[in-house]
Parts: C-alpha cells; structure tokens; sequence
C-alpha cells in the first residue's frame, strides 16, 4: 500500500484521510500498533503469562495510544490480546479448572447448595 499514498483512505470507523502525508500517517501508525501489541503477547506468551494477565500488561505506548487513528472505537487492545493468545496459544489458558467448566446452570446450582452444605458439618 506504500506505493498509493496519493489515495484517498476510507477507514472503517474513523474519518477518511485524503492526501500523502495523512495516509502514510494513518497506515504507519495502524502498522506499529498491530505489530506492538502482536510482538508484547508472544513475549507474554512465551513466558507463560495466562490471557488475563496479558490484558493487563499489554498497553499502547503513548505515542501510538494518543493517535487519532489508533482510538478504540470499535476494538480494545485487550480485544486484540485475547484474540492472538488464542490464536497463537489455543484456547487453554493453563488453569486445570478451565479444562471441563461447569455450565452457568450448574455452577448456579452448586453455588447455591454450598452454604446449605457446610452449615450440616
């Protein structure tokens, strides 16, 4: 796309920038901002930081977070976390509990049995 920077760009959820300087713009800092937050979750990742820590740490620099372009409209950057964790990692976050979860029914019903249960001990 570097070769059309005289297009106009009609993004998606922000305004259209038109002219070089402004598309360049525009794209370098969607550019960074993807490859920031890719490159910081497969370093969490690689050290064996669960998806919600990761939402946690994983944050834009402030040069890339104050970019207009870079504003989260429509997606989050923690969004973007739990989507490549669970592309690169599966969807497995290390927690035993989470292999065989319980349906909300379930753990509604236990839930409520279990004050009922440790007041007969």
């Amino acid at each position: 796309m570097k070769n059309l920077w005289d297009i106009i760009l009609a993004e998606g959820q922000v305004s259209t920038r038109a002219g070089e300087d402004k598309v360049k713009d525009a794209l370098t800092a969607y550019r960074d901002g993807i490859k920031f937050v890719y490159d910081k979750t497969m370093e969490g990742i690689n050290r064996g930081k669960t998806p919600d820590e990761l939402v946690q740490e994983v944050t834009l620099p402030a040069r890339l977070a104050q970019h207009p372009y870079l504003q989260e409209y429509y997606g989050t950057v923690a969004w973007s976390v739990r989507g490549i964790y669970s592309q690169n990692a599966g969807w497995f976050d290390g927690n035993p509990t989470h292999i065989f979860p319980l349906t909300e029914k379930e753990r509604a019903e236990k839930s409520l049995r279990w004050p009922v249960a440790q007041n007969k001990n």
